[in-house]
């Protein structure tokens, strides 16, 4: 499961913004699509964190990063939680069952 998977998923059932998570899916395309959407969680590291949140930083930022952090640690809070990627396999081997002759 890549960052942007997981994102999707996070977005579809485990936040519930009263914006509708519009800003939060503006910050997330803004800050961690680009950088670490494409690579696995299980690739992503401390070292990865924190770059990211030094990048926001470093354009004055503030506030904005201090959210950002917020986001990701309850968005791999979540994900530790919820396990989102079970119910992928799940589909893909449930996927595979009915293509496969028996």
């Amino acid at each position: 499961m890549t960052v942007q998977d997981l994102v999707k998923a996070w977005l579809l059932d485990g936040v519930a913004r009263k914006d509708g998570n519009a800003e939060l899916q503006r910050r997330l395309n803004k800050d961690l699509l680009p950088a670490v959407g494409k690579t696995a969680v299980s690739s992503i590291s401390e070292h990865d964190i924190r770059a990211l949140i030094r990048t926001v930083v470093n354009r004055g930022a503030h506030q904005q990063a201090i959210s950002f952090f917020t986001d990701l640690t309850q968005m791999f809070s979540w994900a530790r939680k919820c396990q989102p990627w079970r119910a992928l396999l799940i589909e893909v081997i449930r996927r595979n069952w009915s293509t496969t002759p028996h």
